[in-house]
């Protein structure tokens, strides 16, 4: 019995050794197609060359979060993953609806935390704006706005869990103790603007969701690695 014991615990060990392995080199490699195709991008802005970058740009936020730690750690010759999210905000020769359905799926899955999250978020941001205001002003046929217009038909069809995960990580702002957590000033005129751009374009039931989010998250969020559960000192 004690032998068919040790045998089971060498095989889960043997198991969990492949696997991590497996996990670390399919890292590696997503790592290495992102670096690549981004120093391409550097040299090269044409059609072809966006889109291998595209397509080597994570897909998940699980695979996000594994590909931004690796670069930040030096691997894949130390390049700053940094580049690439930003690199990720200025595709404009992908198709849209290949791209809104990529930056749906990474910041609906997203969790808000310092570095890359923090930063993607920012592009997020940039990207949303850059689409809702054409020559500093409101956007009113749309005509500029198209990939904002695909976001909101996607997050329509979309069920109201996923469309929560999106505006919680996208108003998503930092909480802190001394104010009481007080909401971010920029958020509030955006999302004014937002809700005039979902009432004209008749997505009006999406308002709801993206309000409560934004009321809920908005100076009311801290980031993954800080200690968010604490025994009161009376209860230690």
């Amino acid at each position: 019995m004690i032998n068919k014991v040790k045998l089971l615990i060498l095989f889960v060990f043997c198991w969990l050794s492949v696997d991590a392995e497996a996990q670390s080199e399919y890292t590696r490699r997503k790592a290495y197609d992102l670096a690549r195709t981004w120093e391409a991008l550097k040299s090269d802005s044409s059609a072809s060359a966006q889109n291998a970058f595209f397509e080597a740009f994570p897909e998940t936020w699980t695979d996000f979060v594994r590909v931004s730690d690796y670069l930040n750690q030096g691997g894949s010759g130390g390049w700053d993953c940094m580049d690439c999210i930003n690199a990720f905000g200025h595709l404009p020769a992908v198709n849209d609806t290949a791209y809104c359905i990529k930056l749906l799926m990474l910041s609906s899955g997203a969790d808000y935390d310092a570095d890359a999250p923090n930063y993607f978020q920012g592009v997020l941001h940039s990207q949303m704006e850059s689409i809702m205001y054409w020559e500093n002003e409101l956007v009113s046929d749309m005509s500029a706005g198209k990939r904002l217009r695909i976001v909101f038909y996607l997050l329509s069809k979309a069920l109201p869990s996923d469309q929560m995960r999106f505006w919680q990580f996208y108003w998503s702002s930092m909480y802190f103790y001394e104010d009481g957590g007080s909401p971010n000033t920029e958020y509030k005129a955006e999302s004014r603007r937002m809700r005039i751009l979902l009432e004209k374009e008749g997505y009006a039931d999406l308002i709801e969701t993206m309000e409560t989010a934004y009321r809920y998250f908005n100076g009311g969020v801290m980031f993954l690695s800080t200690d968010r559960f604490v025994f009161p000192a009376s209860v230690k």
